[in-house]
């Protein structure tokens, strides 16, 4: 790739690829940028983001806990969300919403509507907030830190560990991190089920994992291919991973808010405590049928 949006002096480095990541999230995909410190370690939530996401969408229901719980609503409810989301899963409260027996069934995000009969529905599915933590604390046991992760209204969904194969850091040492260095016993965020899905990523290539089990961590590729061959063809002006974050061959983007929203909504499924996430080439139709919609969208306008 050129060099135009990182300096020659930091392209040699880890830092460079995780904020050239992190800005075109934030540039293209319109993530919010949010910092650790707003990151709840033991609840594994931002919950200023769950708590805003509910306001903005639902705000009778929003009135109705203000009404039952006072002051406390806010922090009642995320410390619910957390129980419920450790008994079940993240795909699960996602698809289902959560209601408890002082509150009206509350929605955790909307999904993208088959047509535009219904502008509301639309206004909904837009209300959905996507953020981006790099850097964060995960343990209230140790320092350790995940790279990247991502959010879907308060929510993490992806965690992503970073590699700058110029650094001599390849997709090995990210897959070897996840394996050794973080080990989910005890820990919210890396326990099965609380993410969809958990991203080692280089320059070059991607690989992904559902479930982390130590050194027994099973990852499959999440590669485009390269004329048939394993890996991933080059895109001009971008590393060749560039295709997770933004638009590619007019295809958006998989961690783009529309692929991102159809995989929780209609492709990953659950397989006892693990979570399957579609391969590439599943993704790959799902973009190829998201960026034809919106072709068909246009010429209709």
């Amino acid at each position: 790739m050129t060099t135009n949006s990182i300096s020659k002096a930091k392209l040699h480095t880890e830092e460079a690829f995780e904020q050239h990541f992190v800005s075109r999230l934030v540039q293209q995909q319109s993530y919010l940028e949010r910092q650790d410190s707003n990151y709840d370690k033991d609840l594994a939530l931002d919950k200023d983001l769950l708590i805003e996401f509910i306001k903005k969408t639902q705000p009778e229901t929003w009135h109705v806990l203000e009404g039952k719980l006072g002051s406390k609503a806010a922090e009642i409810l995320c410390k619910e969300i957390d129980r419920v989301l450790k008994k079940k899963d993240v795909l699960s409260v996602l698809k289902e919403g959560v209601q408890f027996t002082w509150s009206p069934s509350i929605k955790l995000c909307y999904f993208e509507p088959a047509s535009n009969i219904n502008p509301n529905l639309e206004k909904l599915f837009q209300a959905n907030i996507l953020s981006v933590i790099r850097q964060v604390h995960y343990s209230s046991r140790n320092n350790n830190s995940i790279d990247v992760v991502l959010f879907l209204n308060g929510i993490p969904v992806v965690t992503l560990e970073l590699k700058n194969a110029l650094t001599g850091q390849t997709i090995a040492n990210a897959m070897n991190q996840y394996k050794y260095d973080r080990k989910p016993a005890g820990e919210t965020l890396l326990a099965p089920g609380r993410v969809l899905v958990h991203l080692a990523v280089d320059t070059d290539e991607a690989a992904m994992t559902t479930k982390l089990n130590n050194g027994k961590t099973e990852f499959l590729p999440l590669n485009r291919g390269n004329a048939g061959r394993s890996g991933n063809c080059a895109i001009p002006d971008e590393f060749k991973t560039a295709y997770l974050y933004q638009t590619v061959d007019g295809q958006p983007a998989i961690l783009s808010k529309e692929v991102l929203l159809d995989i929780i909504g209609n492709f990953s499924q659950k397989d006892g405590d693990r979570i399957i996430f579609p391969r590439f080439h599943q993704i790959d139709a799902v973009r190829k049928l998201l960026a034809d919609s919106k072709s068909k969208k246009s010429g209709q306008k």
